[in-house]
């Protein structure tokens, strides 16, 4: 399982792709999805804990950083530090909404954030990589 972060302009060849940046989850097997799941489904017992995608031994993380949080609120991927570190904001219902993109996501792709924080960066996941 592959976490990115992706410039989708290519360097400013494609000024008017939107959203421009992504952070993409991809190139992954049927047992890392369903770890993935797990990990999360772990995350939203404990209220008091963060989960950390970046450091799951089953993702390979080439560029970034992202770490799911509990909020009140939900929100979207949020700058946390230096280059491409984020978090993810959301609640309780929307990481449950979560689980259910990447249980369906099959072939395809889908966006992990509700629709209206497709902010910059957008959070993808895809399986095979292209979307």
């Amino acid at each position: 399982m592959k976490l990115e972060f992706l410039d989708v302009t290519s360097g400013g060849e494609h000024p008017t792709a939107s959203p421009q940046n992504l952070i993409r989850i991809s190139s992954f097997s049927k047992e890392e999805q369903s770890k993935l799941i797990e990990s999360i489904e772990i995350f939203l017992q404990s209220p008091e804990n963060n989960l950390a995608l970046h450091q799951l031994p089953f993702v390979k993380s080439n560029n970034c950083s992202v770490t799911l949080r509990h909020s009140t609120e939900d929100g979207c991927l949020v700058k946390t530090g230096s280059y491409h570190d984020y978090s993810c904001f959301l609640t309780v219902p929307a990481y449950q909404e979560m689980i259910g993109i990447i249980k369906n996501v099959d072939g395809g792709h889908n966006w992990l954030t509700p629709g209206e924080y497709l902010d910059e960066p957008a959070f993808l996941i895809s399986m095979y990589g292209p979307w």
